[in-house]
């Protein structure tokens, strides 16, 4: 997450990550859960937000999107590829 970054309270606990350095979206994603990520998504309120948050890398350096696609949870795939706020053009946290 970049310095400086706000959050609403309501916000803080989706971006805790576990040993793992995952958040409940790459735990989401990894276990196909569409109802829970469905339910994350309604409680974002900012769309920047959003896409940090999405762009999180865990210990092997995977985010959500990478756990969803090698899994083959296309419903989860296909929703976190097409939130547009999100360009990895300009994706800080990956290499």
């Amino acid at each position: 997450m970049e310095e400086g970054t706000t959050f609403q309270a309501s916000e803080r606990w989706v971006i805790e990550q576990d040993d793992y350095k995952q958040t409940c979206y790459h735990r989401s994603a990894r276990h196909d859960s569409m109802e829970t990520l469905q339910n994350l998504l309604d409680l974002s309120t900012n769309p920047q937000v959003l896409c940090e948050i999405l762009q999180i890398q865990d210990i092997e350096g995977k985010t959500a999107l990478h756990y969803a696609a090698s899994n083959s949870a296309k419903r989860i795939t296909t929703i976190l590829d097409s939130i547009k706020e999100c360009d990895p053009k300009d994706n800080q946290h990956r290499e």
